[in-house]
């Protein structure tokens, strides 16, 4: 994209104009409504921007006695720095009209977000092969150096600009993990995944691509500390539940590719537990639910009784709590249960805001006295919590008998 004839203009990820060995930005010039109204002239460069709407966008909630003086100071005073730039006199950035102003569309420039959408569209044409698909992906992913103009992310006219390109660039990521994963390309797609989180790290599809990537090259233990690291993130930091399809790749990632261990005493020493158990054993979701489904076959035959419980976190008002208390809740729950538990009692968390136990042995009576001890001793542990907790029982069938 590097011409030193031609004006570079990015727009996705920080700002910045491009000339030669020049460049001017925003960083060390704080003159917001300068660079907004030049962000402004190149974001609708197609067309004509009346004197009135750049008012509007500049002093909307501004009781300023001359406005259209006001432009004026700002066109100077941006006219000013974009000289900095040392463009021959033919070449004006801003161009006068008899009712506004509009960014000069005749000069040899090359914008960032034109030449991203660009690449996009070739890689969205009918006909084409996949190496010509994920060769325009590439191209387009490369070009993405972030959200469009992310620094000015809170102005009314840019969210919907910005929401378009970064469904976009979504749109590709995934179009170019896909073919990579499946050509067996996995350091290029665990690269693309991590690149992509670094703009977007709520994207819980990457995350799953790049943790399945991870698992399937022999990277167990990065697979398993980025799949405990998106737990946490969606847990605890911001309240909502991880999809199924994402909770199920624990069994992916905790596969390991060690040699056949024939020495049993080896084996004995990885099966057992570095001390004795202290209170109930909590685990992710995946294991427990193997585990009710072993527990529930042999209770069956042996005639014995289990229980599912499940303690619900809610607010004072019986509603879904803030993120923020969910987050700290949860893990004031978790220690809770586990105090209160016998070490054969299993729990988990289930989503964001609940826990589900397994008791064995056990009776509606014995369920209703645990759950009863679990929510004293959460009232006693954190007296002043903006929550409550909330609980049912029953016992556990199988096959939804």
């Amino acid at each position: 994209m590097s011409d030193k004839n031609r004006i570079e203009i990015s727009l996705l990820g920080d700002f910045s104009i491009k000339y030669g060995d020049r460049v001017i930005n925003e960083k060390n010039d704080r003159s917001r409504k300068k660079w907004a109204l030049l962000k402004y002239l190149i974001a609708f460069r197609e067309r004509e921007i009346s004197q009135n709407e750049l008012i509007e966008l500049l002093w909307a909630e501004s009781d300023s006695s001359n406005p259209a003086g006001a432009l004026k100071t700002q066109l100077h005073r941006l006219r000013t720095a974009l000289a900095e730039l040392n463009l021959p006199a033919d070449k004006e950035i801003i161009v006068n009209y008899m009712n506004g102003y509009a960014f000069n569309t005749s000069l040899d420039c090359v914008i960032d977000t034109a030449e991203f959408e660009k690449y996009f569209k070739l890689s969205t044409r009918q006909g084409i092969s996949e190496e010509e698909q994920l060769e325009n992906c590439r191209k387009a992913i490369e070009i993405y150096k972030g959200d469009f103009l992310h620094n000015s992310a809170d102005e009314k006219w840019i969210t919907p600009i910005n929401v378009y390109y970064h469904s976009v660039y979504l749109r590709i990521i995934h179009a170019a993990i896909d073919i990579l994963y499946k050509q067996g390309s996995l350091s290029e797609v665990a690269d693309i995944c991590r690149q992509a989180l670094s703009i977007d790290n709520y994207d819980q599809r990457i995350h799953y691509m790049l943790i399945k990537t991870l698992a399937q090259a022999g990277e167990q233990s990065s697979a398993k500390r980025h799949y405990e690291y998106v737990i946490d993130l969606f847990y605890n930091q911001e309240g909502i539940s991880p999809s199924g399809e994402f909770l199920e790749l624990f069994t992916d990632v905790i596969k390991t590719n060690e040699q056949h261990e024939t020495d049993l005493n080896r084996v004995r020493l990885h099966l057992n537990e570095s001390g004795p158990p202290k209170g109930a054993f909590f685990c992710e979701y995946e294991f427990f639910k193997h585990i009710y489904r072993l527990e529930v076959r042999d209770a069956e035959r042996s005639q014995q009784t289990i229980h599912i419980c499940l303690i619900t976190i809610v607010d004072k008002e019986g509603g879904t709590p803030q993120p923020k208390a969910i987050s700290k809740s949860a893990e004031r729950l978790q220690q809770s249960i586990g105090a209160s538990l016998r070490a054969s009692d299993i729990f988990s968390r289930y989503n964001a805001t609940q826990y589900i136990i397994m008791l064995l042995s056990t009776s509606d009576d014995i369920s209703e006295m645990v759950m009863k001890r679990i929510t004293r001793r959460y009232k006693a542990d954190y007296p002043k919590s903006p929550v409550k907790l909330v609980y049912t029982y029953g016992a556990a069938r199988i096959d939804g008998s």
